[in-house]
């Protein structure tokens, strides 16, 4: 490859030289902080896009009663239509930011008055179809999440990604570069538009639970741009809905982007029933069904104090500490 770059282009032989790299900084940020009841829910702040999407979908569903989460025909229409508001709302707000949303605009879009204008939205989406940008679809993907949590409440949630892959192994640890400059989800304007020395959004979320300061619950996943819509629904199932964390993470899955829904017909622990299915093609015309469970939808693996969960449609598996 050095030949073929030495013969057809002029140096530096790329976009990216070491002058780029040894003028990298480390910078430390706050994480986003959403409660509910006596739980503190920790999500990835920016340059990271998902966590502000997460946590804003959630706040729209704080709003409804324990009860839709009671009835599988109210939790899917429910969680559709914060999809389709959390889709307008990165539109709105995110779409520009092709180093991810700063602080301010985070700040904004968490506020109770902006989660109220989008609640016409939220209702409208409940009963008719709403339509709005065509975006490309990105199926594909090489992302992973690891989840550890001990009975000190000690907890590590690590999202890893190779993204395109940039064929190279990092010395003896086993682990690819990455390389997210093929992919559609985190430029949103198109490739090649990002000005010198932006970064990189990214749906990368992993995610800490704590109760009175103790890690409860560490989990994440991989899944591209499904990453904010399966931890939203898993993690809303388990804290706003009381499900277990295996019920959460079996459950089928959707996804809306791009004015499409996805819909996953078959979980790993039960399936929707068709007149769901039915309800929701009354409210979006575009939908692709999934008979089988599939990774398409993430890959969520969850570690809790007491139990875990793994998620098959990623192989996850689940593993216990021999001395208790």
């Amino acid at each position: 490859i050095n030949t073929i770059l030495q013969r057809d282009f002029a140096p530096p032989f790329g976009l990216i030289t070491k002058e780029d790299l040894n003028n990298v900084a480390i910078s430390k940020v706050d994480p986003i902080e959403i409660s509910f009841n006596d739980n503190t829910i920790i999500l990835n702040p920016p340059p990271t896009s998902g966590g502000v999407l997460i946590a804003f979908g959630l706040k729209l569903l704080m709003r409804y009663p324990k009860t839709i989460w009671q009835n599988e025909l109210d939790t899917y229409t429910h969680l559709y239509a914060a999809l389709v508001a959390s889709q307008k709302a990165r539109e709105d707000y995110l779409s520009s930011f092709t180093c991810g949303p700063d602080q301010n605009v985070t700040t904004e879009l968490l506020k109770d008055a902006t989660i109220e204008k989008y609640m016409p939205l939220f209702e409208k989406a409940l009963t008719e179809p709403v339509y709005f940008t065509k975006n490309p679809d990105n199926p594909l993907g090489s992302t992973t999440h690891i989840s550890v949590i001990d009975q000190e409440g000690l907890a590590c949630s690590i999202t890893s990604s190779n993204g395109e892959g940039c064929g190279h192994v990092v010395g003896d640890f086993g682990a690819m570069g990455n390389n997210f400059m093929g992919e559609e989800d985190i430029h949103p304007t198109g490739f090649h538009q990002m000005a010198p020395s932006s970064i990189p959004t990214s749906m990368m979320c992993p995610i800490i639970v704590l109760k009175d300061g103790k890690a409860t619950t560490a989990l994440g996943t991989g899944g591209s741009n499904r990453i904010r819509t399966a931890l939203l629904q898993v993690i809303s199932r388990h804290l706003l809905g009381d499900m277990t964390l295996e019920q959460s993470v079996g459950a089928p899955r959707i996804h809306y982007e791009g004015d499409r829904l996805f819909i996953e017909r078959q979980g790993i622990t039960n399936s929707i029933d068709d007149n769901i299915i039915e309800k929701l093609k009354t409210l979006n015309k575009d939908i692709a069904v999934f008979d089988e469970p599939n990774m398409f939808f993430g890959g969520v693996h969850v570690a809790g104090v007491i139990n875990g969960a793994g998620d098959g449609r990623r192989g996850g598996k689940v593993c216990y500490s021999t001395d208790g």
